[in-house]
């Protein structure tokens, strides 16, 4: 049974690795290090067996959060895994006072999206041509929950 720990608990290495296949550019060792080990980051991972199935990096600044990175390995998607993120995260961050947790999304990636609708985040801007891919420019959705007291099916 997949269980959510601290991503400080699992290997260094394993987290590159799902960093690594799941996003293009990933970020650097240096980068995904100091995001890691910032105190008042939330920095999630979701075990099974001790596998590292998937990682969430949450930023905070006072009642504000922003999910800098979620990922979950090739073989783990569609089983949950990212949507249990999510929800390990927000109970923890509103019980550290966040109020309101803000994403930027690839506009053509329906699949997250999709996740993130479904955790009750709404599109709240548009950042036009904001990311560079192979494919060309592409717009960044930005999209906001609120934690009050509204809750997650």
């Amino acid at each position: 049974m997949p269980r959510v720990i601290p991503l400080a608990q699992v290997s260094f290495a394993d987290v590159e690795h799902i960093e690594q296949a799941c996003f293009q550019p990933p970020w650097s060792a240096a980068t995904l290090n100091l995001y890691m080990n910032n105190p008042e980051n939330l920095c999630l991972g979701i075990v099974s067996d001790e596998r590292l199935m998937g990682f969430a990096i949450f930023s905070r600044f006072e009642t504000e959060a922003e999910l800098l990175q979620i990922a979950v390995a090739e073989d783990c998607r569609g089983q949950g895994i990212a949507s249990q993120l999510l929800s390990a995260a927000h109970v923890q961050l509103e019980q550290q006072g966040v109020t309101d947790i803000l994403l930027e999304v690839n506009a053509t990636n329906a699949p997250a999206i999709t996740l993130y609708k479904k955790h009750l985040y709404r599109q709240d801007g548009c950042r036009k041509n904001y990311y560079v891919t192979p494919q060309g420019r592409q717009d960044a959705l930005l999209m906001r929950r609120c934690l009050s007291s509204d809750r997650e099916d």
